[in-house]
């Protein structure tokens, strides 16, 4: 009987206000893109193929999220999620 190997998927993570918190490392395969400050025209250029999003204050609504098709999680480095499109 043959074994199965799971392929490590590589995550591209991107943080769009980096200067308001630390982030920490991460202990997966990834590439990490880091910005102080995202305005709101550059958030679906600099997020489209995240698999990752790391915010504290930028808004992410319903349409850039759906157009990042590799999103697999959004991390909200602070209190409550009323900056994420639910």
């Amino acid at each position: 009987m043959g074994s199965i190997t799971a392929q490590a998927q590589t995550h591209k993570i991107v943080c769009l206000d980096a200067f308001l918190c630390s982030v920490p490392s991460f202990s997966i395969p990834h590439e990490y893109h880091e910005y102080d400050n995202t305005p709101p025209e550059l958030v679906l250029e600099r997020v489209k193929d995240a698999t990752i999003i790391i915010v504290t204050r930028v808004h992410l609504t319903a349409e850039v999220i759906s157009q990042c098709p590799n999103l697999q999680f959004i991390a909200v480095m602070g209190i409550g999620y009323n900056t994420i499109d639910i």
